[in-house]
């Protein structure tokens, strides 16, 4: 995992109180919930200082997507 997935997945499994998560899992069947996930929504706009499109934010189910994401809007 690159350094921005290990940032991203350890955010996730804090929040979730998930022990692992692999790059590639979906987020939501490894036990997060929706409440947590806005929760995860303002953590990674503040520690990658971006804006995540909500829509796009719910598109992005793992954490390979999430850094996708993030990355996108960083460049944008």
């Amino acid at each position: 995992m690159s350094d921005d997935e290990q940032k991203i997945s350890a955010a996730i499994c804090q929040l979730a109180n998930i022990p692992a998560l692999a790059a590639d899992q979906d987020i939501y069947n490894a036990g997060m919930s929706s409440i947590q996930a806005l929760q995860l929504l303002v953590e990674l706009e503040t520690q990658f200082e971006v804006t995540l499109p909500d829509e796009a934010f719910v598109a992005a189910r793992t954490v390979q997507a999430l850094k996708l994401l993030v990355h996108n809007q960083r460049s944008a």
